[in-house]
């Protein structure tokens, strides 16, 4: 299309979202970016902007409505009766009999021919097929007007009125019933790679059962194919599956026969690797936490593991950077937590409003519901779940601890598995971050992807690995490291140092510092004691020298370090003990921690406010040097020069 064309489509699009439509750009019939996201969310200007940019692999021909939560929210209960072309005589005296007023209502014609009514339910309508084309509900598209049809004509309006209401149970559309049934096979969302032949045989196989004829079933599993499957099948191959599940007797029982089986073998499921489209993973924390993944958060007690998690919370909620300031989501999103140990109005509520979180994006899930009573929930409830992260639109799930939930025992392997094995396919689907906690097990040092709590599939199951522990070089104990014991998606990120503060009113919340060189294992090692006294006044005085021109990377000082022989548990301890505190200078990749020596005022308003000597308990007058005084000098008694304290 030119560009004029395009900026067009733009321009249409920008007039539904502002009536409130949630509307995707389409490249003849099939969505052009994935758009199960705008089910339940608006896409936001620059996002249609961006969905209605040319690319090497799309190019907009048209626009569709996404059909859902954010369209509801504005026009609820729409949904359209799709009619194909060759039925629509048949279906247009149907409609004039059991619904006389449809011409004044909301009516487009396809490019192609085919009728598209806008109706609206006071309930969900699930989409489905009947004997004349197909009701489109929840979770689906339809193509609106100017779009242009695969055919070059363009999408029309017959009529601007009003969607006309009505009772779901009222419109009983021929064979709409047997195709409620058949589409239960496609379930909701996205068909992926793997699951797109044996979706649409299985649906053609029910729709075959129903008792639509060939040509039915091959254009219905054709529509589903172009909106449904990413990336869609060749059209030769679904009128294949269509032929073949056709050759049965209609209504009779239909069960495909394996390829070998007249041997007594079993075909294999194969997936062609040039069939199948590269994507980059996407990150709720870039390096760290992927989207669609399970990642596994590990920790002794009280070391802030939960904290963390609602930190992550806060910055998903309203759409912030990142702890090390990169940017993951950049828009906010919704979050569900499944927390067990801590209570929702004396705890997580002040520490969420501590780390500054949108709480109207945020859901606990604290029950299911069965027959009027209610349980707590478990992984088994995958429904629940499911839904509580559809209702706020949540890339983060955080599930805490996990083997409150998991209802199963979790040192079983086979057990664990069975349980994440619904978790995982659920994130992957919607595309959610999964964070679970784990306290770890009583056994010293080793590997620390052995360290968790209960099974080895655990941590086999996630993608990315987390570990909280105490900085072995900081004497405070305050100080506290989350560092990355697995990372299957990206390289090993670095690990940042964070301590626990509190508001004015008592809530407490994470404050990030910097990044260290610290590793798990080195974190989960036993402790090796202090360096020789010597080797800590070297690096003393190596690191006054380099900074005494001013501030510098703390990446390039801890690379001339080695280099000078000095450890970094040295070099840490040396600027911990010259009061240097890192400050984090720039934004994102181009940001970077930097060193510099305290000023005079820094060091005076750090030093404590204590009788630091024992002699300077005693009253001026009562001196136990005699009239040797000059001997009680702070420096002299500890064997220095004066001017070195």
């Amino acid at each position: 299309m030119s560009a004029a064309a395009t900026a067009a489509l733009l321009a249409a699009a920008r007039r539904y979202r502002e009536r409130g439509l949630s509307v995707v750009a389409v490249s003849g019939k099939r969505p052009t970016d994935r758009w199960a996201r705008y089910i339940d969310e608006l896409p936001g200007p620059l996002e249609l902007e961006a969905l209605f940019s040319a690319s090497e692999r799309h190019e907009p021909t048209g626009l569709a409505v996404v059909l859902g939560a954010a369209t509801w929210a504005n026009h609820p209960g729409l949904f359209v009766v799709e009619i194909e072309a060759r039925h629509r005589a048949e279906a247009e005296l149907w409609l004039d009999e059991h619904l006389p007023n449809w011409r004044a209502g909301l009516v487009a014609q396809s490019g192609g021919g085919s009728l598209h009514l806008y109706l609206a339910a006071p309930a969900e309508v699930a989409t489905r097929t009947f004997k004349w084309g197909e009701v489109r509900g929840r979770g689906s598209v339809t193509v609106l007007p100017p779009s242009l049809h695969p055919n070059g004509r363009p999408y029309h309006w017959l009529s601007k009125g009003e969607p006309l209401r009505v009772e779901p149970d009222a419109l009983a559309l021929p064979g709409a019933e047997a195709g409620r049934r058949a589409y239960g096979a496609l379930g909701e969302g996205p068909v992926g790679e793997g699951r797109r032949n044996g979706t649409l045989t299985s649906l053609g196989g029910a729709l075959r059962r129903s008792g639509l004829d060939a040509a039915i079933i091959e254009a219905t599993l054709q529509h589903l194919n172009a909106q449904r499957c990413e990336p869609a099948l060749p059209e030769d191959e679904v009128a294949s599956i269509a032929a073949s599940v056709s050759r049965y007797e209609p209504g009779a029982p239909w069960q495909p026969t394996p390829a070998g089986a007249e041997r007594g073998g079993l075909s294999p499921v194969v997936v062609k690797l040039a069939d199948v489209q590269p994507e980059q993973v996407r990150w709720l924390w870039p390096g760290k936490i992927p989207l669609g993944k399970v990642t596994v958060l590990d920790g002794d007690p009280g070391l802030g593991k939960s904290l963390v998690t609602l930190d992550l919370a806060a910055r998903t909620s309203t759409g912030c950077p990142m702890p090390d300031s990169t940017r993951g989501l950049g828009a906010p999103a919704g979050v569900v937590l499944l927390s067990a140990e801590d209570d929702l109005s004396d705890t997580i509520r002040p520490r969420l409003d501590a780390a500054g979180a949108d709480c109207s994006r945020i859901v606990a899930l604290t029950a299911v519901r069965v027959d009027d009573k209610e349980r707590f929930a478990t992984l088994a409830d995958i429904a629940a779940i499911r839904e509580a992260i559809v209702r706020v639109g949540a890339k983060l799930v955080i599930i805490d601890p996990l083997m409150a939930y998991i209802a199963t025992d979790a040192h079983v392997d086979a057990d664990v598995r069975s349980r994440l094995a619904p978790l995982t396919k659920l994130a992957a689907e919607l595309g959610v971050a999964v964070v679970v906690i784990r306290h770890l097990n009583k056994a010293g040092g080793g590997n620390a992807l052995y360290r968790g709590g209960g099974s080895i599939g655990i941590i086999a199951a996630a993608r990315s690995g987390l570990l909280v522990a105490r900085d072995p070089e900081d004497a405070t104990g305050e100080r506290r490291i989350l560092a990355c014991t697995k990372s299957n998606l990206a390289k090993m990120p670095p690990a940042l140092a964070y301590r626990i503060v509190a508001n004015a009113d008592g809530a407490v919340r994470v404050e990030w510092i910097e990044e260290t060189a610290h590793t798990a294992s080195q974190l989960l090692a036993a402790p090796t004691g202090d360096d020789e006294r010597g080797a800590m006044d070297e690096a003393k005085d190596w690191l006054r020298s380099e900074l005494m021109t001013g501030a510098r990377p703390s990446k390039v000082l801890q690379r001339e370090a080695r280099g000078a022989g000095i450890a970094d548990i040295t070099l840490r301890r040396a600027r911990e003990a010259l009061g240097i505190r890192p400050q984090r200078v720039g934004y994102g990749s181009a940001g970077e921690w930097m060193w510099a020596l305290p000023t005079t005022a820094e060091q005076a308003s750090s030093k404590p406010k204590m009788l630091n000597m024992p002699i300077d308990a005693h009253p001026k007058s009562m001196s136990i040097y005699g009239d040797d005084e000059h001997l009680s000098s702070p420096a002299r008694s500890l064997g220095l020069e004066e001017g070195e304290l």
